[in-house]
């Protein structure tokens, strides 16, 4: 069994399971159910899953198929069936040093927040990953500890008294020196969601919503879901939101309750439910190490002056799908002059070659291989091109960035 049982079970109840027969015996064939990956659309030929739940956690199990000893139990592991909805950008996966069929993802959020948690599909569905796509993910947080934080705290010397006594001048002239021998902090807005030395394992800071108390097979706990990230920046994009599950062995005796500000230490987990198309995370505010990132820059920049002179919706649909990766130049059929270049783009990636005709503005396209719909209109000083997430060519080619603005001009490059 995955040590990450510990955190439902408990120490003494994982340890007097830690065997298969006890585990079998404890849990009996009859309450398991069919698991496995969302993302497959056929059964694993390798593996098989199945899974025991209640009041929403439970176990997965993960068969392993083998020819020349037939079905092993390779790992169990402690599952939220529902966690909290998010967007996810796949960067890369991690094995488990200890376990050869699980693993871990790391990931990046609307936000621009890395994360790596612990995939409990990992083996099921690891050939089908794909790093740089997107998905719709369930993020569960499974607590090892958790108790109440104090809604303020009260400052009396040091460098964090004199800033607040500097603050409290500059609004307030005249007040009294006594009033500022102390200074009280506000915890109420604190979220925090920071990474532990320990992979996969962060320390956190939030508000308790939606609490209710649940029940795994005589084990006891609670579900709550809370926000870890301020809302104050980037509030366009919504803060990082987890579900929590911490059981009573978590607790030290503390029950938590709602709106209570709590803090304590959880393991992270994700649960793929669907591949995206390349959308949601703009590819400016990805991580400056994403081996992809300069390239793409790059692609677009050198691709922007061989258009001068083409028509708008041309211009910038050739910067944005040499953004996403691709090598586009005009159609080999044509070698008119560039103000005439028709709505048509031939794109190379490797050994793959398409002919794409863009259907601009629901204008009927040339002849082609496939069809691309783009929004073409003119924004300030300059035209903006969008594409559909749900377009059958955007999906096909795996565009990540699907919108692009460009100023009027020579050359029609981006500002700066």
């Amino acid at each position: 069994m995955h040590w990450t049982l510990r955190l439902l079970l408990g120490d003494d109840r994982y340890e007097a399971l830690a065997d298969f027969d006890s585990f079998l015996k404890a849990f009996p064939t009859s309450v398991w159910q069919g698991w496995g990956s969302p993302l497959r659309e056929t059964p694993s030929e390798q593996f098989q899953s199945a899974s025991v739940s209640q009041d929403g956690v439970g176990i997965a199990i993960l068969i392993e198929r083998s020819k020349s000893e037939g079905l092993l139990m390779q790992a169990a592991y402690p599952i939220l069936v529902d966690g909290e909805p998010a967007e996810v950008e796949l960067l890369d996966t991690l094995e488990d040093e200890d376990l050869a069929c699980a693993g871990a993802l790391h990931m990046l959020t609307q936000r621009g927040t890395q994360l790596e948690a612990f995939d409990p599909d990992y083996a099921d569905h690891q050939p089908l990953l794909r790093p740089g796509g997107h998905y719709l993910a369930d993020l569960g947080a499974l607590v090892s500890d958790l108790s109440p934080m104090e809604s303020s705290f009260e400052i009396t010397q040091g460098p964090l008294l004199e800033i607040q006594r500097a603050m409290r001048k500059e609004k307030e002239p005249d007040v009294a020196p006594a009033d500022l021998s102390r200074v009280t902090i506000s915890n109420e807005n604190l979220r925090s969601f920071q990474p532990s030395e320990e992979p996969l394992w962060y320390t956190f800071v939030t508000k308790v919503e939606n609490l209710r108390a649940i029940e795994f097979f005589g084990d006891k706990g609670w579900m709550f879901e809370g926000t870890v990230e301020s809302d104050e920046s980037r509030s366009n994009l919504p803060p990082l939101k987890l579900r929590f599950m911490v059981m009573d062995h978590a607790t030290s005796g503390y029950v938590p309750r709602e709106g209570a500000l709590v803090v304590g230490s959880a393991f992270l987990e994700v649960q793929l439910k669907q591949p995206l198309p390349y959308e949601g995370t703009p590819w400016a505010d990805r991580p400056g190490d994403s081996d992809y990132l300069l390239e793409d820059m790059f692609s677009a920049l050198r691709a922007g002056d061989s258009w001068n002179g083409a028509p708008p919706a041309v211009q910038v649909t050739a910067q944005l799908l040499s953004q996403n990766g691709w090598n586009v130049s005009s159609p080999e059929s044509w070698n008119g002059p560039m103000r005439l270049h028709p709505p048509l783009l031939k794109v190379q990636r490797g050994d793959e070659t398409h002919l794409i005709g863009l259907q601009v503005n629901g204008d009927e396209p040339p002849s082609c291989d496939l069809v691309l719909r783009v929004l073409c209109q003119r924004e300030g000083e300059g035209h903006e091109v969008k594409l559909e997430a749900k377009d059958a060519t955007v999906i096909r080619l795996q565009l990540r960035s699907l919108g692009m603005w460009c100023k009027d001009g020579p050359s029609m490059l981006p500002p700066g």
